[in-house]
C-alpha cells in the first residue's frame, strides 16, 4: 500500500514561458528554411528526370515505329525522301507537353567533299524530342535525340531522276574570297571545314521539298524531276554567307548537282558616343535624331537611325546593326563606318574605337557571334545656327559700307569686320554662296563660320580668312585658278592684325544674312607645331623642323573640298573632318602637301 506524503510533490500549472515559445519557433523556422530548398530541389529534379526519361522513351518509340515501316514509306511529309511521317508533332503525357521532331535524310556514304553521284540505298532517321523542366532552379530545355540507319532489303535500284546535294559548313574560318563565281570553294581539297547540322535547306521548282542537314552537313534531294530549282537555306540564330543564297541550280537526270553553303553565328555592333575629351556625350534635345552608315564588304550599306528616346545615357540603342557576317581579321575586305550624322558633332579621324581590342576598329570581328561595342569620338561643331541665341559671342557679318572716317576702335565697336571689298553673293534658289571671278574678300575674327550648302569660288577669285578657328558647313567648290588662304591671328596686338588689312579706298561689302558669322572677343592663346603630336599617322614634327615654331589654327570641314574642272572629273582635294592648319596655308598651292612640309594635319583620336 502506497502512502502520499504531504509536501513532497507539487504540480506545475504555469506551462511554457513566452521566451521558450519564441525560441522554439525560431528553431523550427530555421529548420524549415534549411529544408525547404532541398525539398524544392528534389521535387524539381524528380520532375526534370521524369521529363528527360519520357523524352527518351518517346524518341525510342518513334524510332521503333519507323523501323517497322517499309523502306519506301520512310520519309517525312514535304521532305526528300517523302513519306507520311509528320515532321513535327506535339504530344501530351501526364499533363506535360513534348514536341517530337522527325528528320529523314538520304545517307550519302561518299560525303560532302565527294563529287560522286548520289547514293540512295540507306536512310538516316533522326528523332528529336524537345521538352523542358526545372534543373538547379532554372527552367531548362530538355532535348533527347536518337539516330538510326535504315537500309533497303534489296540491292539499290538505278537512279532514274535528277539529284541535288547541298553541303553546309560553318563559315568562321572561311573567306568570301575563297568562293568562285558559282559559289563553290576554290581550295576545297586542302581545307578542313566544320559541318553545320540542322540547317533547313529548301528547294522550289518542278518539285518542292525541304530537308535538314545531317551531322555531316549534307542535304540530299534524290529522284527529282529535271529542271531549274531555287535553293535556299536558313537556321535560327545563324546567318548565311552574304550574296550566296538563294540561288538557282539546274538538276539533270542521272546526275548530281553539288552546291556548297556556309552559315555562321552573326556579329552585332553597338555604339557609345564620346567627345574629343573622352567624356560621355549627353544629348538633351528631345527632338534629336541621329544616324550611322555602315558599309559592308557585301551588298548595300546599312543605315542605322536613332532618336533621343532610344538613348540609354550616352549609349546608342543596344544593337544598332545585327545579323552581320562575322568577317575575321584574315578577310580580304572589312566593314567601315562611313557616315556619322550626329547633329552638332563631327566624327574624328580614327574616331571609331574598338573597346575590346583597345585600338582603332579595323572593321572585323574577333570571333563568331561576337557582340562588339565601338566608341565614336566626336568633335563639337560650334552652335551657330541661331546667331540671335548666341549674340554674346557671335555677330553677323552683315551688309554695309565701311566708314573710313571712323577710328579703328570705333569700327570695332560697330562690329565692322569686313575690311576689304568684294561681293559674297548667295544663290537664293539653293542656299549657296559665291565669290565672283576676279573678286577678293577678307574676313577677320577669332572664329569664322561659313554657312550654307555650297561655297563657290570663281576663277582668279581669292578668299582670305584670318582666324584661329574656322568652320565650313558648305561644300567648298573651287575653280581651277581660285584660292582660299588661311592666316592665324597671332597673340599680342589685335590692332596690328587689323591694320594689315585696312585699305582706305575700299567701299562696299555685301553679305546675305546668316551666311558668315564672326565671333567677337579677344585672340586666344595659340599652340604651335611643337604641340601637335600623334594625330592619325602624323607623329609630330622632329626636332629642328621649321614647322615646330609655326602657329596653327583649327578648321572644321563638314563637307568635302573639290576643284571643279569643267569637262573633266572633279578633284577631291580635302575630305571632310577636323584639321590643324598652319599660318599662311593656301588651298591652291598647299592642299597636296604632307604635314611635315606645311600641309594640313588631320585631327585624329
Amino acid at each position: 500500500m502506497f502512502k502520499v506524503i504531504p509536501g513532497k510533490f507539487r504540480c506545475r500549472n504555469d506551462g511554457f514561458t513566452l521566451v521558450e515559445i519564441l525560441v522554439s519557433m525560431v528553431v523550427i523556422l530555421i529548420l524549415v528554411a534549411a529544408i525547404t530548398p532541398l525539398l524544392v530541389f528534389n521535387a524539381q529534379s524528380s520532375q526534370y528526370n521524369r521529363a528527360k526519361a519520357t523524352s527518351k522513351n518517346l524518341a525510342n518509340e518513334r524510332i521503333e515505329d519507323i523501323r517497322a515501316l517499309d523502306f519506301a514509306a520512310i520519309g517525312v511529309v514535304g521532305g526528300n525522301p517523302s513519306g507520311s511521317i509528320p515532321a513535327s508533332e506535339n504530344v501530351s503525357l501526364d499533363g506535360k507537353g513534348y514536341t517530337v521532331n522527325t528528320y529523314v535524310n538520304w545517307e550519302d556514304q561518299g560525303g560532302c567533299m565527294s563529287a560522286a553521284n548520289a547514293e540512295w540505298d540507306v536512310k538516316l532517321v533522326r528523332v528529336e524530342v524537345v521538352s523542358s523542366g526545372y534543373y538547379r532552379g532554372q527552367n531548362t530545355e530538355i532535348r533527347e535525340t536518337i539516330e538510326t540507319l535504315v537500309s533497303r532489303d534489296s540491292e539499290q535500284p538505278l537512279l532514274t531522276g535528277a539529284n541535288i546535294r547541298v553541303c553546309v559548313f560553318r563559315g568562321w574560318d572561311y573567306e568570301i574570297s575563297s568562293i568562285d563565281s558559282n559559289g563553290q570553294p576554290v581550295d576545297q581539297v586542302d581545307r578542313t571545314y566544320t559541318p553545320a547540322s540542322s540547317v533547313l535547306v529548301e528547294i522550289t521548282g518542278p518539285q518542292t521539298a525541304s530537308v535538314y542537314t545531317t551531322s555531316k552537313g549534307a542535304a540530299l534531294f534524290i529522284d527529282l524531276n529535271e529542271g531549274i530549282y531555287e535553293v535556299d537555306l536558313s537556321k535560327t540564330g545563324m546567318v548565311v554567307m552574304p550574296d550566296t543564297y538563294p540561288r538557282q541550280v539546274t538538276a539533270v537526270d542521272n546526275s548530281t548537282a553539288q552546291e556548297f553553303a556556309f552559315v555562321e553565328y552573326p556579329g552585332t555592333l553597338s555604339f557609345v558616343l564620346k567627345d574629343n575629351q573622352d567624356n560621355p556625350l549627353v544629348i538633351n534635345d528631345s527632338g534629336f535624331s541621329g544616324s550611322i552608315k555602315l558599309t559592308r564588304p557585301y551588298g548595300s550599306p546599312l543605315n542605322g537611325s536613332f532618336l533621343r528616346t532610344d538613348f540609354n545615357g550616352h549609349v546608342v540603342p543596344q544593337v544598332l546593326f545585327g545579323d552581320l557576317w562575322p568577317h575575321p581579321e584574315e578577310s580580304a575586305s572589312y566593314y567601315t563606318i562611313d557616315e556619322v550624322n550626329i547633329p552638332g558633332f563631327l566624327l574624328l579621324l580614327n574616331g571609331v574605337w574598338d573597346i575590346g581590342n583597345n585600338e582603332t576598329w579595323r572593321g572585323y570581328f574577333d570571333q563568331a557571334g561576337q557582340a562588339k561595342t565601338l566608341i565614336l569620338y566626336l568633335w563639337p561643331i560650334p552652335d551657330i545656327d541661331d546667331p540671335a541665341a548666341n549674340a554674346d559671342s557671335w555677330t553677323l557679318a552683315a551688309s554695309g559700307n565701311i566708314d573710313h572716317t571712323l577710328t579703328f576702335e570705333q569700327r570695332i565697336a560697330r562690329e565692322e569686320y569686313l575690311l576689304k571689298s568684294g561681293i559674297f553673293n548667295r544663290d537664293k534658289n539653293n542656299n549657296n554662296i559665291a565669290l565672283a571671278a576676279n573678286e577678293s574678300l577678307n574676313f577677320i575674327g577669332t572664329k569664322i563660320a561659313c554657312m550654307g550648302e555650297e561655297l563657290n569660288i570663281g576663277n582668279h577669285a581669292s578668299l582670305e580668312l584670318n582666324a584661329n578657328y574656322l568652320y565650313f558647313e558648305n561644300k567648298i567648290i573651287l575653280s581651277p585658278t581660285a584660292d582660299i588662304t588661311l592666316n592665324v591671328l597671332k597673340t599680342g596686338s589685335f590692332d596690328e592684325d587689323y591694320d594689315l588689312l585696312l585699305y582706305p579706298n575700299e567701299e562696299e561689302c555685301l553679305i546675305e544674312d546668316n551666311q558668315v558669322l564672326i565671333e567677337k572677343g579677344t585672340i586666344p592663346l595659340l599652340f604651335d607645331g611643337s604641340e601637335i603630336e600623334n594625330s592619325g599617322t602624323f607623329e609630330g614634327f622632329p626636332t629642328g623642323s621649321p614647322w615646330r615654331s609655326v602657329a596653327y589654327g583649327t578648321i572644321y570641314f563638314e563637307n568635302d573640298v573639290i576643284i571643279d574642272r569643267p569637262g573633266h572629273n572633279d578633284d577631291l582635294i580635302i575630305s571632310s573632318g577636323v584639321y590643324y592648319y598652319p599660318d599662311g596655308f593656301s588651298f591652291a598651292s598647299d592642299w597636296g602637301l604632307l604635314p611635315q612640309d606645311g600641309g594640313l594635319i588631320h585631327f585624329a583620336e
